[in-house]
């Protein structure tokens, strides 16, 4: 049972950065989060079930430049990364200081598509022991995971109508026993935590938050090639050096690598094994 966007959002404050979705599918949470004060940038490693992303890139080497972004979401894509220590190095370094990585992650949960882990509670804390925690919970509990079996059950019975009455029931009795508890359970469905990019000059509380050092002039979905504040923010994946648009406007330009970053239908392809080496002509901001 993937989240519903309410759990993650219930734990994300009000602000005016940026927010990055890791593997943002269908972009869900562009919405609520703009309405939160936030613009939304939407990174996936390709178009799943018709979404559209911002960008294609990798998680693991993500294109931005340094401290960019006030909120870093990772929404059921944690235990899809194949080395998520690296994505949660990428995380801290392109999260300004006092910046938040929100996460929700499977734990009791049935294989699915091409998850690697499962992450008990220690090792989530071990994963981001750069971070401060602010928050850890387990919204789903005991009846989410008799839920999961029942659903499967009720699936090969031909009954699969009975998933969303089973969900919603399971839910609202984890919700009553969980009352009144903050720490995560140990026999839980998920986990939702909500951690912290310390400050370089110490700790700093949840309300002071740093105002963002980028200004924004126009909306992430210009209807140009490339939104110029966009490509003001991103950077090769390979080396972190600046890019510049091909003169043609199909592709972004990595001069010290050599390397050209196709752009399909508005979207820049970050994927460091999709780019071409750069001959010819090369892009100008």
């Amino acid at each position: 049972m993937s989240a519903e966007p309410e759990l993650i959002l219930e734990v994300i404050p009000p602000g005016d950065g940026i927010a990055l979705d890791l593997g943002g599918g269908r972009g869900g949470l562009r919405q609520p989060l703009e309405k939160l004060g936030y613009r939304y940038l939407n990174l996936d490693i390709q178009r799943f079930n018709g979404g559209n992303p911002d960008l294609i890139g990798d998680a693991h080497q993500l294109p931005f430049k340094n401290s960019l972004f006030q909120v870093v979401i990772s929404k059921d894509t944690l235990e899809h990364f194949a080395e998520p220590w690296k994505v949660v190095q990428e995380v801290h370094r392109v999260l300004k200081d006092g910046g938040y990585f929100v996460v929700w992650v499977p734990f009791m949960h049935p294989f699915h598509g091409d998850d690697f882990y499962r992450y008990t509670p220690l090792g989530l804390q071990h994963l981001l022991k750069d971070f401060e925690i602010v928050f850890f919970d387990s919204p789903r509990q005991v009846f989410t995971v008799i839920g999961l079996a029942v659903i499967e059950l009720l699936k090969r019975m031909r009954l699969g109508f009975f998933e969303r009455i089973t969900k919603g029931i399971c839910y609202k009795f984890d919700q009553w026993f969980m009352q009144g508890k903050s720490r995560p359970a140990s026999f839980a469905n998920s986990y939702r935590v909500v951690a912290k990019k310390m400050s370089r000059q110490g700790p700093c509380k949840l309300a002071a938050r740093l105002a963002g050092n980028i200004e924004c002039k126009e909306d992430f979905n210009d209807s140009s090639i490339i939104d110029p504040e966009l490509l003001r923010i991103m950077c090769c994946p390979k080396c972190r050096g600046d890019l510049f648009l091909a003169e043609d406007g199909k592709g972004l330009d990595c001069l010290g690598c050599r390397l050209r970053y196709p752009i399909e239908e508005g979207i820049p392809i970050m994927l460091i094994d999709r780019a071409l080496p750069l001959e010819g002509k090369v892009g100008q901001r």
